[in-house]
């Protein structure tokens, strides 16, 4: 419940002529107030009605902005009935000021109601206002036509219906723009001053007829139509907006600080939402400022899209950021994602940035995206696509079914944590990188070829089989007396004791074929490190998996027996030289 305080002067006629009533006057008034109301009330005389006991009571309400108090003041002018035949003229303004919209509805009512406004603290009135029909908008085409030859402008209508009018147009215009004109129900004034603009409800007829005089003088400065002249031009764009706002019971005037109508006028076409066919229009150049306000505000993005999904290349590729947030934010409009995905297929597969401007979806949203894109496609299609997906910000470690690294780029990302290797070779397109992309990263990281053969011996992995063709391609690593026993070395060290004995032999059996396949095919043909190698790889297949001791061990070994099979050999050729010798001698 609101409470509103009017200060009051009234007068009457009581029985002791028409005067100050004290009964329903404020007891005293500020200066300002005070000196207002005295200069206008030559202005609004008493409605005295002569020789008409009976006649029903009238009254005239009017409402005129003082700047000299910054409030609005309002005029009650009482006529017959229970005002007296000398009738009643009272002057109040809310003691703490206030808008038209905080006056009209909070007096007009009580005034329809009680007949008076009564000094002092009251409950403010609950007023309900029937849609706005045409009536309203010919009364803002109205007060658009009026000019300084036309200072007044009749609304047309019964009481109610004038209410009703002075009620919408008090919500819809700003403040200042109200407050450049005097409002009444039936303006009852002994002149029009000269700048003053009027909206008036026409007058009733038992009024005109009791105040003939009063009703010349306005008359002559009023039009003889309704107000809405064969030429008035539509209301411009966004007045009409407005309007539709009003209906809505939303008010663009409440919060607007224009002070004339080409301020408001200006400022509602800025705030009014664009059509679509404006919108296509914006879309030829950047959309900055006051235009990219409304684009968002408006979400002209989600409206195009909602009519026309073959705007959203257009949209994406805008270069307003606005444009292609909004598109974004529009994805799940129906047909919308899968426009996307078609739009950013044909972009992948030629090798493109995507279409989609970096930084307005989550990762999440791009991996989906990059999955539908790239449905089917095989290693050799998700290479042509690596601009895309780069493009994306995707990378091998947040879409590692996707972006598949060039061999140096995994070569050097295995470097730093060798146990990747693991899951390159589970990654979906494995099989399809081939033994090449392999082969290629250990020449980028020679290092690699040991952890990679461990892995790829793995059961499970599903390179068992190409382990040996790998391991031929690097003879200079498995072939030979010191190069396959430091290899199969380098293996022994990363089988870990953390793995099932069972495991291990299988791996170190696995390595030890793979070696032994390649190994065939480079041999050197000289017995001693061929057998070397044969014997490195017979050790590394039964050696102890706890880890290289043994195997240093056993190559130890080898290397002994090498050079047992060569002492041999020297004793022999020197018997022989002995024998040969001694034959000749005799």
């Amino acid at each position: 419940m609101t409470t509103q305080a009017w200060l009051v002067s009234t007068r009457s006629d009581r029985g002791g002529g028409f005067r100050p009533d004290p009964e329903r006057s404020s007891p005293s008034l500020p200066p300002q107030v005070a000196a207002e109301f005295a200069a206008l009330e030559p202005l609004y005389p008493q409605l005295a009605v002569a020789g008409s006991p009976d006649a029903p009571g009238i009254a005239v309400t009017t409402y005129r902005y003082s700047p000299r108090v910054g409030s609005w003041v309002v005029v009650v002018q009482g006529s017959g009935g229970h005002y007296g035949p000398a009738g009643t003229v009272q002057l109040a303004a809310l003691s703490d000021g206030g808008t038209l919209m905080d006056c009209l509805p909070g007096s007009l009512p009580v005034v329809r109601r009680d007949g008076w406004l009564l000094p002092g603290p009251t409950v403010r009135p609950r007023t309900t206002l029937k849609a706005p029909g045409q009536e309203v908008e010919r009364a803002l085409a109205g007060m658009l036509a009026l000019d300084p030859s036309r200072r007044v402008l009749l609304l047309p209508g019964s009481q109610g219906q004038v209410d009703q009018l002075l009620g919408w147009l008090c919500r819809i215009l700003p403040e200042g723009v109200a407050q450049g004109y005097t409002w009444s129900t039936s303006l009852a004034a002994s002149r029009i001053e000269a700048g003053e603009t009027v909206i008036s409800g026409e007058w009733p007829e038992a009024l005109r007829e009791r105040h003939r005089d009063i009703f010349r003088g306005f008359s002559a400065r009023a039009p003889h139509d309704d107000g809405a002249r064969p030429d008035v031009e539509p209301l411009p764009t966004g007045l009409a907006w407005a309007l539709g706002e009003a209906a809505e019971r939303r008010y663009p005037g409440r919060r607007s600080r224009a002070g004339s109508w080409a301020e408001w006028l200006e400022e509602l076409e800025g705030q009014r939402p664009l059509s679509l066919s404006e919108a296509l229009q914006l879309l030829h150049g950047p959309i900055v400022g006051p235009q990219a306000r409304r684009w968002a505000d408006g979400d002209l993005s989600r409206r195009l899209l909602s009519g026309d999904v073959d705007q959203l290349e257009r949209l994406l590729s805008h270069p307003s950021t606005v444009v292609s947030r909004g598109a974004v934010d529009s994805l799940e409009l129906p047909g919308v994602w899968g426009q996307l995905v078609r739009i950013e297929r044909r972009r992948a597969r030629k090798g493109q940035a995507p279409m989609l401007p970096p930084g307005l979806l989550e990762t999440d949203a791009l991996l989906l995206l990059a999955e539908d894109v790239t449905t089917g496609w095989d290693v050799a299609g998700l290479r042509e696509a690596r601009p895309w997906l780069d493009g994306l910000g995707l990378t091998a470690e947040s879409a590692p079914g996707l972006v598949v690294l060039t061999a140096a780029e995994q070569a050097k990302a295995l470097q730093r944590d060798t146990r990747r290797i693991r899951r390159l070779l589970s990654n979906r397109h494995a099989g399809q990188l081939g033994v090449e992309y392999l082969a290629e990263m250990v020449e980028h990281d020679p290092d690699l070829l040991a952890p990679m053969a461990v892995e790829m011996a793995r059961p499970g992995s599903g390179a068992e089989d190409d382990l040996a063709s790998l391991l031929a391609r690097f003879p200079q690593v498995v072939v030979g007396s010191r190069a396959a026993p430091a290899f199969l070395r380098d293996c022994s060290r990363h089988l870990t004791p953390a793995m099932k004995p069972e495991d291990a032999r299988g791996m170190r059996w696995g390595i030890a074929e793979a070696m032994a396949t390649a190994n065939a095919g480079h041999r050197t043909g000289r017995a001693v490190v061929d057998d070397a190698t044969d014997a490195a790889i017979l050790r590394f297949s039964v050696g102890d998996p706890r880890g290289g001791d043994d195997a240093e061990a056993a190559d130890r070994l080898g290397r002994g027996l090498v050079w047992l099979v060569l002492g041999v050999v020297a004793i022999m050729a020197v018997a022989l030289i002995v024998a040969l010798i001694l034959t000749l001698a005799l």
